[in-house]
């Protein structure tokens, strides 16, 4: 190639150049970067918490999350926890997402919510299981609330509650509006 055309080539970029900055787009020039809050993002993890004596809290696994360092919050995709019991009840919370808060231990639940308490024992005891759109899970005192329709199934025994307050720590559940339907036997 020779400097005739190395030369034209150059002022031709140099005009096209000229040309991007003397038209001025904003798009081009004005970029505007906002700080952001989060400190990391993950996938298939694993936490453990414990509790003051080393015995495990609750154990919890999610697809992705998205950890915001000065909220003390993570957004979890996915969420898997399981809370051991003292009654040999192991109570296991799923959902689609949670927002989680670190300091208070509270997890906001959306999206096909289900809550499975079964026993950890060979027993006959069967499974009962919760379902729902929104659930708050408090992994602290061991409390879940729902302010949604809930619909509770224990072995195809089943009723819905306009909303539903738990201790699973004892087993007890307290329901509201409950709606239930009886089918005789053939």
């Amino acid at each position: 190639m020779s400097n005739k055309t190395l030369f034209v080539f150059g002022l031709i970029c140099i005009v096209v150049a000229g040309y991007f900055y003397k038209s001025g787009d904003s798009s081009l020039t004005n970029i505007k970067l906002k700080a952001s809050d989060i400190d990391y993002q993950a996938s298939n993890i694993k936490a453990l918490q414990t509790d003051e004596t080393g015995n495990v809290h609750y154990q919890m696994t999610a697809k992705g999350v998205t950890h915001y360092q000065k909220a003390g919050s993570a957004v979890l995709e996915s969420p898997n926890i399981i809370l051991p019991n003292h009654n040999n009840k192991q109570i296991t919370l799923t959902a689609d997402n949670a927002t989680f808060d670190e300091n208070s231990q509270i997890a906001q639940l959306t999206n096909n919510v289900k809550v499975v308490s079964k026993s950890v024992q060979n027993d006959d005891t069967a499974p009962i299981e919760f379902t729902t759109t929104q659930m708050v899970g408090d992994l602290k005192n061991k409390k879940i609330m729902s302010q949604s329709v809930v619909k509770v199934n224990q072995q195809g025994n089943t009723f819905e509650a306009q909303s539903m307050y738990g201790d699973m720590a004892t087993g007890d559940y307290q329901f509201e509006k409950v709606a239930m339907t009886f089918l005789p036997n053939n």
